[in-house]
């Protein structure tokens, strides 16, 4: 029986526009925690030299890289204001400037020796602040793994999971828990070890209604997603059963992530998906026209399928077969590898 390769993983960079931005702080301020459609635009690459790039990176982390009167400005007010008004202008400002699509002031942030302080507004200050502060930090920590370090030694990690929750700021800490873990697998690990995945499990066996939390579902299905990911496995045993009210959430892409996850966990955990409940759903997903999802679902049986006896047959009891069948006539040639790599490992199981 053959496993599948995983995929590589990645992160997402925040960009919003004004509009948006001026609701959601509108929100913060009348205290209210309503879910608001956020941009997950991804950072757009210019066609510069792979070479230039790489040599201009090296520059700015040997602190080279010119800092501009704008941010020596911005990143003083975050240290210095005494006044609320004066103090989120300056974190503001600091926010716009990492979230520009071209060249967002990363480095120069990183270098100026800023994050604790960002990190310690998240902490303690007010909801305006702290929700500025922790896209600052979600940005930051969508460059490479030395900018995401740096956001590690700044102490971000456990004040992010202290503010993880269903609302405006929770789900921009969780959004930013989930790019740390994305880096690499030691970061992974480290988001591990300070309790994400039991955060989150707390959470969502709350009572609340998934579709009117969209942006928390997807939020929570791209971390567990990246907590899952990477090689060599991570040490984690998630109870996917909370984790099955994301699908309520009727959103594509945490759905996707979703899925994704289940079926990092099934390529060496496989007792940890074979749960009534969460094979029926994955089977469901077998049925949607789309090849996102159908990727990952069918993932998941794949790797059921390259266990024991027993797991194999979970496979079988999950009245998956029916729809393998049908599948057969797909017109994705990638999703008819996947269908036949499962029915091979299927029919390679005992008699």
């Amino acid at each position: 029986k053959n496993q599948k390769p995983e995929r590589p993983a990645r992160r997402r960079w925040r960009s919003m526009a004004e509009e948006e931005f001026d609701t959601i702080i509108e929100t913060l301020q009348d205290g209210e925690d309503e879910d608001e459609e956020k941009s997950r635009e991804g950072r757009q690459s210019g066609d510069e030299d792979e070479d230039e790039e790489a040599m201009a990176a090296d520059r700015q982390r040997a602190g080279e890289c010119p800092v501009s009167e704008e941010l020596k400005i911005a990143i003083q007010g975050c240290c210095t204001s005494e006044g609320p008004e004066q103090l989120l202008a300056s974190v503001t400002t600091l926010r716009r400037l990492v979230s520009v699509e071209q060249d967002p002031l990363l480095q120069q942030v990183v270098n100026s020796g800023v994050l604790p302080r960002i990190v310690h507004l998240v902490k303690e200050s007010t909801p305006q602040v702290q929700f500025e502060a922790a896209w600052i930090l979600t940005n930051v920590c969508s460059g490479d793994s030395m900018q995401t370090r740096a956001c590690i030694d700044a102490g971000a990690v456990p004040v992010l999971i202290e503010k993880v929750a269903i609302n405006n700021l929770g789900e921009q800490c969780l959004w930013c828990l989930s790019n740390i873990a994305g880096d690499s697998t030691n970061t992974r690990d480290v988001v591990i070890d300070a309790g994400l995945v039991e955060a989150l499990t707390r959470l969502l066996l709350l009572s609340f209604h998934p579709a009117e939390h969209r942006e928390f579902c997807r939020n929570a299905a791209y971390a567990l997603s990246n907590v899952c990911r990477g090689k060599p496995a991570p040490h984690v045993e998630p109870d996917f059963g909370p984790f099955l009210k994301i699908f309520d959430s009727g959103d594509t892409e945490a759905a996707k992530d979703l899925l994704w996850a289940i079926s990092y966990i099934s390529e060496e955990k496989q007792d940890l998906v074979m749960s009534v409940p969460l094979l029926a759903a994955v089977v469901r997903y077998l049925q949607n026209p789309e090849p996102l999802l159908l990727t990952p679902a069918l993932r998941t049986l794949g790797n059921l399928a390259t266990g024991n006896a027993a797991q194999t047959q979970a496979v079988i009891d999950s009245c998956a077969l029916p729809v393998l069948t049908r599948l057969l006539d797909h017109p994705k040639q990638s999703i008819l590898k996947e269908v036949c790599w499962t029915f091979s490992n299927i029919t390679a199981g005992t008699m």
